[in-house]
């Protein structure tokens, strides 16, 4: 084995498990926070309807306020962060600052940009359409080519076929998912992040990040290019055939010593669904909290 090869296992070892937890929450995450943006995408609000949600998050901020002082109270007395009941409502008011922040900040953007920008709203809702449809191809092909050995090669023989039709038609179709799939990691890295219990370290805020979240984000997505270039080269193995990256992918690394049954069996694949419908079902709970952020203030109350 040879040292660069070895380098490129590791690195796509480990972009592996970024892939995974960033790409299910892409998958997810993309399709709904376009439709959501086009049911939410900006009217124009009077003076009336402004003030009254301002009064809103007024109350909420006073509530947080109090919160934060009891919080301070009891870190001072020793009871802190020390407790493990201690640390949940630490997160908790750290998460609801940060919602009660971003519907300001929205609230602000709409009363300076009455209605916003009509065509952007629709034309989430059509990515929002599209997004859905390559989601859901993705997760069928996942489903009946790796994980389920079958004769079906679904978007396989569709690159086949549309090669068939014109040359580089079956090219671009098959680049399109596979950006697809760097779109909803790098996404997915974007929305989730390295976060710990509502903790979020490195994150990346338009406007408001900083070099060291900006250049640690930037190798993890460089590390999961390397992943979702084999990723792709093993889901679609019946139309990359004979390729330089069928060569590097399949044939070196897949039959590596230990490290050939994670692709054989297609582990990261069976890792990859349940992944998905846990971020979608984590989703549509935290619609609601989103929509009132009270929700954190009053469970630690409870």
């Amino acid at each position: 084995m040879s040292p660069v090869l070895f380098i490129i296992t590791v690195i796509d070892f480990i972009g592996y498990l970024i892939m995974i937890v960033f790409g299910s929450v892409g998958f997810a995450s993309v399709p709904y926070d376009l439709f959501w943006g086009f049911i939410s995408r900006p009217h124009a609000l009077s003076e009336r309807t402004y003030n009254e949600q301002k009064t809103i998050i007024y109350n909420q901020a006073v509530k947080l306020i109090e919160w934060g002082k009891e919080l301070r109270d009891s870190r001072r007395s020793g009871n802190g962060r020390k407790t493990r009941r201690g640390r949940q409502n630490y997160n908790k008011w750290r998460a609801a600052v940060d919602i009660v922040d971003n519907r300001y900040k929205q609230l602000e953007l709409l009363h300076a940009n009455p209605g916003g920008p009509i065509v952007m709203g629709w034309v989430k809702l059509i990515g929002g359409i599209f997004a859905s449809v390559f989601s859901l191809c993705w997760i069928i092909h996942i489903l009946l080519y790796l994980v389920i050995p079958s004769k079906i090669k679904f978007l396989n023989g569709m690159f086949i076929a549309m090669n068939e039709a014109w040359t580089f038609l079956g090219t671009i179709a098959y680049g399109l998912f596979a950006f697809y799939l760097l779109l909803c990691v790098i996404l997915g890295l974007f929305k989730f992040g390295l976060r710990f219990f509502c903790i979020h370290f490195y994150p990346m805020d338009k406007g408001d990040t900083p070099i060291t979240s900006f250049a640690f984000n930037a190798i993890l997505i460089m590390i999961g290019a390397i992943t979702v270039t084999h990723f792709c080269t093993v889901a679609f193995s019946a139309y990359a055939e004979n390729t330089d990256a069928a060569q590097v992918f399949v044939e070196s690394i897949g039959s590596l010593r230990i490290l050939r049954y994670f692709f054989q069996y297609s582990v990261f694949g069976m890792l990859l669904l349940p992944f998905v419908a846990l971020i979608i079902l984590y989703a549509c709970q935290c619609h609601n909290v989103q929509q009132y952020p009270d929700y954190y203030y009053e469970k630690a109350e409870a």
